[in-house]
């Protein structure tokens, strides 16, 4: 876990590579034309998966142990939405 001040570091830095890739686009006329939804559902897709097979029992050490009821119940959900996932790529 990082430290209040850490994160607002870590913000900051973020802000400023998004205004400088932002300002590069702008400068050298790269604005796309139109949004490339098949990018843009790839990116998103991707990073559903990423924070869902996180969110299996063996990927939630920030919980505690979790009884065997309680991680059968949260692979059942998450499954299902891996799943639904699939049918997007």
């Amino acid at each position: 876990m990082h430290s209040q001040p850490e994160r607002g570091r870590l913000s900051a830095t973020i802000s400023q590579m998004r205004k400088a890739n932002k300002e590069m686009f702008r400068k050298l006329c790269l604005e796309p034309s139109r949004n490339d939804e098949d990018h843009i559902i790839t990116v998103r897709t991707s990073h559903m998966w990423k924070v869902l097979v996180d969110g299996k029992p063996n990927g939630l050490k920030g919980f505690g142990e979790l009884s065997p009821e309680l991680a059968q119940a949260v692979d059942s959900y998450v499954n299902k939405v891996l799943e639904l996932l699939k049918d997007l790529s």
